[in-house]
């Protein structure tokens, strides 16, 4: 069915060609139900049980029914243990609207919604509203502090959306990522002059090296030195390498390293399978390096060694931080959105609980 969601789709395909052909499907789906509209009864808001799974999971995208089936044990106690909170709204017999959300990976505190749909027959009905304030009440007895949600600018009705949370006292929107896809071979239109600044780095001593290039003994070193770096604060905790190693691509992820064989920035690069692609989570450069654009010329040696290893058409995905990575999200606007084959802006948006 038609989905009244606004980053759902997001979350499960990463894509948002996918979400919107999604989304058209689900259209044409309810177009047999349109002219059904029930009368409203009673309604009741209620956590997802085992029994319901097979109505609701018409409310959700395909990618999005194992965390449903993952929060619909029917004892809440369990579900809170293991930090999601799924709730239906029923009206009568009929499942009209599903709320998704889980413990945030970030911050144990905070609960991110994942999934927010109401059957577009049943809009303007206070669904969603109920649904929200359910949500926080229990959120709020279970310990949370605070609630947060994040959605692509281009999914529809993103502004209806905005509303119901400005209705609800949530912060006003913020950009907090640029999200961004292309072909490797596209870094030889964008990037003609890489070559250049691995040569200003080559001439103040720094090569660009790949993980997979580091001897054991090197490799071990990289990684205890960085743990220190961030342990003392030299290096941020966003940029600790730590949780991408063991899946990195470690013949495409780029290092910079001194003659002296100290580490003095990194872009890590993971393969992702299911969706055919490859994204960079993380990239770091010390404020040791003289030459401003060592990340720009890592970066150029990461499509260079993509596209040897998988060939042109290998899709690499972006999504650097607003804040962050605000340098990043500017050098993606100015050189590679004219060959995107699609980007977005990550939104976001959160409340206090009291």
């Amino acid at each position: 069915m038609k989905a009244n969601n606004f980053w759902e789709m997001y979350d499960a395909c990463r894509d948002p060609k996918i979400d919107l052909q999604s989304l058209t499907a689900m259209q044409h789906e309810t177009a047999s139900l349109s002219s059904q509209s029930p009368a409203l009864g009673e309604i009741s808001i209620r956590p997802c049980g085992i029994d319901d799974l097979p109505s609701l999971a018409t409310l959700t995208a395909p990618g999005l029914t194992g965390l449903l089936g993952a929060g619909t044990g029917g004892d809440t106690d369990a579900d809170s243990r293991s930090g999601l909170c799924h709730l239906s709204a029923w009206v009568g017999e009929i499942p009209a609207g599903l709320l998704l959300s889980r413990q945030s990976e970030k911050d144990p505190r905070e609960q991110e919604l994942i999934s927010l749909m109401v059957l577009p027959l049943l809009r303007r009905q206070g669904l969603a509203t109920r649904l929200l304030s359910e949500w926080r009440s229990r959120m709020g007895q279970a310990g949370r502090t605070a609630l947060v949600a994040q959605w692509s600018d281009h999914l529809p009705r993103v502004q209806d959306f905005s509303a119901l949370l400005a209705h609800h006292n949530w912060a006003a929107p913020r950009r907090a990522r640029l999200r961004m896809s292309f072909h490797v071979s596209d870094r030889h239109e964008a990037l003609p002059w890489a070559a250049r600044l691995s040569g200003q780095l080559e001439h103040f001593g720094i090569r660009i090296v790949s993980l997979a290039d580091l001897m054991p003994a090197q490799a071990t070193a990289f990684e205890e030195n960085a743990r220190l770096g961030v342990a003392c604060g030299e290096i941020p905790s966003w940029a600790a390498p730590d949780r991408w190693l063991a899946t990195a691509d470690r013949p495409v992820s780029q290092l910079l390293v001194k003659t002296d064989g100290c580490v003095l920035g990194w872009l890590l690069c993971q393969p992702q399978p299911a969706l055919q692609r490859w994204t960079v989570p993380i990239g770091w450069v010390s404020a040791e390096v003289p030459v401003r654009a060592a990340l720009v010329a890592a970066m150029a040696r990461l499509l260079e060694r993509l596209e040897a290893e998988h060939g042109p058409q290998a899709t690499l995905t972006l999504q650097p931080s607003m804040g962050a990575g605000a340098k990043v999200c500017t050098l993606l606007d100015r050189r590679f959105r004219p060959h995107a084959l699609w980007a977005d802006r990550l939104m976001e948006s959160s409340q206090r609980i009291d």
